[in-house]
């Protein structure tokens, strides 16, 4: 893709230095099954002015992330680390994630359930599968009670970052609640 004019795209490119495939990218939400260049493969990043590419560690736009407003011919720590990308307007708020992900086993193992995220606050008093770890991005919640049914006398623990290991929480002995953090928009 050298020697290619990107307008208004972003190009995504599996080498340093703007080289091997690549990938365009308008202004949207791209998923790892909407990344064509593969999985865990972005090295470097064209990025025209006014735009800005956010890079996420894992699918479903979770974990860490990285803003890129101008072409970066190196990532550095974050070369073949992306899984999932937004591209917005340097103009326009950072987009704002409301999927939390929860796993079955710990360390993202397992199958994997999304929640959100237009069904906030959700909840879950009788879970079909156990839950061992979960992905919880910036603003979002994961309330966690030690019981099948919650009140608001039981004891609970409220996650608000990625949790890689919650323990033994087998799907009889657990409830949930996901919402987004008080304070934020609805």
């Amino acid at each position: 893709m050298p020697g290619s004019e990107s307008g208004d795209r972003v190009i995504l490119f599996a080498d340093k230095n703007f080289l091997g495939l690549g990938q365009f990218l308008a202004e949207g939400f791209y998923d790892s099954s909407d990344l064509s260049i593969g999985n865990d493969v972005i090295c470097s990043v064209k990025v025209p002015s006014g735009l800005v590419v956010r890079l996420y560690e894992h699918w479903h736009f979770q974990g860490g992330h990285l803003d890129v407003d101008q072409d970066a011919p190196d990532l550095g720590g974050w070369a073949r680390t992306a899984s999932s990308a937004v591209v917005y307007k340097t103009s326009d708020p950072p987009p704002e994630i409301r999927k939390i992900v929860l796993y079955e086993g710990p360390q993202m193992a397992g199958a994997a359930r999304v929640v959100g995220p237009y069904n906030f606050p959700f909840e879950e008093t009788r879970p079909q599968v156990p839950l061992g770890s979960a992905l919880i991005p910036d603003g979002m919640v994961l309330r966690v009670y030690p019981e099948v049914v919650f009140s608001p006398p039981l004891d609970f623990t409220d996650y608000f970052s990625d949790i890689m290991n919650l323990g033994p929480q087998g799907a009889e002995n657990y409830s949930w609640k996901a919402y987004k953090q008080p304070g934020g928009d609805p």
